[in-house]
Order: C-alpha cells, then structure tokens, then sequence
C-alpha cells in the first residue's frame, strides 16, 4: 500500500542561500591595518587575517581544491595602511592558479568565506532566480526546516502537490513534456530525510525521476517569474532569460605575486648564536625574490582589467560547458562598465547555479 508520511510546518516561501552579498558590513572590510605581516601556509595565516580585520574568515576547502589551491600553499604578504579587505584580494591573488581566480563573500552574520570566483557567481545567479517580486518565492530569512520528510514509493504528482501545499507558492508541472522522458504523474518515488528545506526535497524529487538520463532528458525545477516551474531541459532549453549583475567587486586589480623562493642552502641547517651553525639572523628558508629587471613590462591597469574580465567570462562560459554558449549553444555573455549581462535559457541558468557540467 503507497502512503505518504510527511510531518512539517507551514512556511512562506521557498528559501535558497542566507547570503546577503549586497548587503557587507562595509565598515569591517575597509578598516586600515596599519601594518601587517603574514607568513606561512594559506591554512595557518588565515586566523591571523581574523586578527587583522576582527572578523571570522571561512575557507571553502572543497572549491578552493578544485581551483588547485591546498592549504598548504605558502603565503608571504607584508605593508603597511592597507585597507583590511585589500589584504584579502591580495592574499586570494598570491596563491590563485593561473585561469582559476578566487574571490571572497560575506554572510549576513558578517563571516568572510573565501571560495572561487565562479562559487560566488552561483551565490549571485541562486538571489537573481525570480524576475518577480522577491516575497512570492523566497524569504531572506532563514529557511524553516521540515523536520521530517517520508516518501515510499508515492505517486511523484501526490509529492509535489504535498511540497506545493507547504511551500505557499505555485507550481506549474509540464506533464506532456515529462511523459516524453518516461516520467509520469504516478512515476513512484521514494525519499526519507530529516531538517532539510523545501528546496532540497525537490532537489531530492528530481534525483530520484532522473537516474542516469542526460542533460536535456532530465526534468528540472526552477523559479521563474514567481512560480515553481518543472520541466524538462530540452523545453528549458528554448526559454531565454536576460539578468544584470554588478560585478565591480570580482574586477578588483591586485598585483601579480612572484612566490617566495626557497633557500636551498638552510635545508637541514638548525638556527644557533655560537657562530659554529647559520645564524637567526640568517636561518630562512623563504627569502625574497628580487624582480628581474629583464623581465617583460608589466601590463597596465588598462589591460589587467580587461584581462579580469576575459578571465571571468570564461570561468562562466567553462562552469556549464561552452557548448551552452554562442556560436554552438544560445547564451551570450558580456560585460558593459562592471555590469555583467549573461542572456541564457532556464536550463542554462539552472545549470550555472548548481555548477554541474
């Protein structure tokens, strides 16, 4: 026998990200230091950032990792009347790679997450989701819990007509298209999970009908002028969307770093004062690198923007696969005095929020 056990409160709207990033505590973040000095791995400088600025900094490991950066890279930065935000893109630049840049947000609580640049897109793209107005499909509140989430093997139409009902919001559900992937109204589905939010047990709804179907057979939900809309992606694929982000912030210009080099010569050497060993004054294993005179003229403020701008295009671009992109796929992208305009479909939009390829 099909039953559903499902025990929640009513809530208002559907929540997706607590981040305010409009909304930073701009009097934290432009505090002077009026001297600094970091030394050591990225992992063990960053309390003595929280120090500097008196705020509580989060490293996102897991993206910074896919950015190739470990906790372990070697960070050197020192100055003097430095705003306490500065010294973060700094430190983001010295241990970024090469087509993979960092960047940093903030909570409403006022925590500082370092991440990568295309995290803090996501962010962005998950708070523009709706054209309509932000209180008919979320809250900037905290998301309420459904404490208790029990679906065996009901029917999918009598599970989201249930999400429905809890949410507070529309749903419209294109079931001639779903039919065309196999999916049904009395497809069964099976979900238990405990404090979870309304979001993810649709996330959940949707993993479950996908199985191992490919990009545009798969059904997806998305919020789309104040409704709930579920369909498939190839019928998301033809609904195009134009939004505006102000990215001034992810176009700051830092310096380029040489790393520190390492003095071959004090490997296995102890610092002593009795002149028979190499003394405090000399036992260093990271010196500073003197810039090479022959190297090639540093770019201009000019072209170390446009390069930012380049660099983050296609940091966008690769997050969803550039055949989503003109001239192979429908999207284009460009950036107009620190606005950036992406027009893409829903399923494009969809798929740059979660960051899946």
């Amino acid at each position: 026998m099909r039953r559903i056990l499902f025990f929640t409160f009513l809530i208002p709207a559907v929540v997706f990200t607590d981040f305010a990033v409009a909304g930073r505590k701009d009097d934290d973040l432009k505090k002077i230091v009026k001297s600094y000095a970091l030394r050591g791995t990225l992992e063990s400088v960053i309390p003595q950032l929280e120090k500097f600025g008196g705020v509580q900094i989060v490293a996102d490991w897991r993206a910074l990792k896919a950015a190739g950066v470990e906790k372990t890279e070697k960070v050197r930065l020192r100055g003097t009347n430095e705003k306490f935000i500065n010294i973060v893109d700094l430190l983001l630049a010295q241990v970024s790679k090469e087509g993979k840049p960092l960047a940093w947000r903030q909570s409403k609580s006022g925590t500082l997450h370092l991440t990568t640049q295309a995290a803090v897109l996501r962010e962005r793209f998950r708070e523009a989701e709706s054209t309509s107005p932000p209180q008919t499909v979320r809250s900037r509140k905290r998301p309420k819990i459904l404490p208790d989430v029990h679906f065996e093997q009901c029917r999918l139409e009598d599970i989201l007509e249930t999400l429905r009902q809890a949410a507070k919001v529309n749903f419209f559900i294109n079931w001639s298209s779903l039919e065309t992937v196999g999916v049904s109204r009395d497809t069964p589905v099976s979900i238990r999970a405990k404090n979870i939010s309304i979001a993810k047990a649709l996330d959940l709804t949707m993993l479950e009908i996908n199985g191992d179907k490919d990009r545009y057979s798969s059904v997806y939900w998305v919020i789309d002028k104040g409704l709930v809309r579920i369909d498939t992606g190839e019928v998301l694929n033809t609904v195009m969307r134009t939004r505006v982000e102000d990215v001034t912030d992810l176009l700051r210009i830092t310096p380029n770093f040489q790393g520190p080099r390492m003095k071959t010569s004090n490997i296995g050497a102890l610092p002593t004062d009795n002149g028979k060993g190499t003394s405090k004054k000399e036992f260093d294993l990271w010196e500073e690198v003197e810039e090479d005179k022959n190297q090639t003229k540093r770019e201009s403020p000019a072209e170390l923007r446009e390069n930012q701008k380049t660099q983050l295009i296609e940091c966008i671009k690769n997050s969803i696969g550039r055949d989503m992109w003109y001239p192979n796929g429908k999207g284009e992208i460009k950036i107009f005095r620190n606005q950036l305009v992406i027009t893409q479909s829903l399923l494009g939009w969809k798929l740059m929020r979660q960051g899946d390829r």
